[in-house]
């Protein structure tokens, strides 16, 4: 099943952001859920939500197994 939150971990390989701006992402995000009366998680986001606002399908890109993103 796929998960329902991601990590600070996973928006910084999904968005190719340093830590700390992931971080920030997420509380800015969480603070966007929480106007809307969303409970949040500190230091996890909802994937759908965040997959909604950054990419235009609403789909994390597909990355092949065995490739870097830094290649």
């Amino acid at each position: 099943m796929p998960t329902k939150f991601y990590n600070v971990e996973d928006v910084m390989e999904l968005l190719g952001v340093s830590k700390p701006y992931a971080y920030r992402l997420i509380r800015r995000l969480n603070a966007e859920l929480a106007e809307k009366g969303r409970i949040t998680m500190a230091g996890k986001v909802s994937s759908d939500y965040l997959d909604r606002r950054f990419f235009d399908d609403g789909q994390p890109p597909k990355r092949e197994e065995g490739t870097d993103v830094d290649q």
